[in-house]
């Protein structure tokens, strides 16, 4: 386990990620400061919706814990910016 380090849900403790997926500590939302991973686990999708977010137009949905169902951030699905693999399936978490 110390090998592999995992980041949590805060309500139950769920591991949502692991350290190696852990893409930005440093990635900025409208909400504050975030987490950008290129992977995640115990989580389920909300629905798909177009989103204005700072740095463009996306398609996005909302990621929630598999077990407490708090919303832990969203999913980039689709970008219409200049580089769409830059977000590409890419997942940013709430920081708290």
């Amino acid at each position: 386990m110390d090998d592999h380090p995992l980041y949590s849900c805060n309500r139950y403790r769920s591991p949502i990620a692991l350290r190696h997926n852990l893409l930005s500590k440093d990635f900025k939302a409208r909400s504050g400061q975030a987490y950008m991973f290129s992977e995640v686990m115990n989580v389920v999708l909300g629905e798909k919706r177009e989103q204005q977010l700072i740095t463009g137009r996306f398609v996005v949905a909302d990621v929630y814990c598999s077990n407490c169902k708090e919303v832990l951030g969203w999913k980039y699905l689709k970008s219409f910016c200049w580089n769409p693999k830059v977000y590409s399936c890419r997942l940013a978490m709430f920081r708290d």
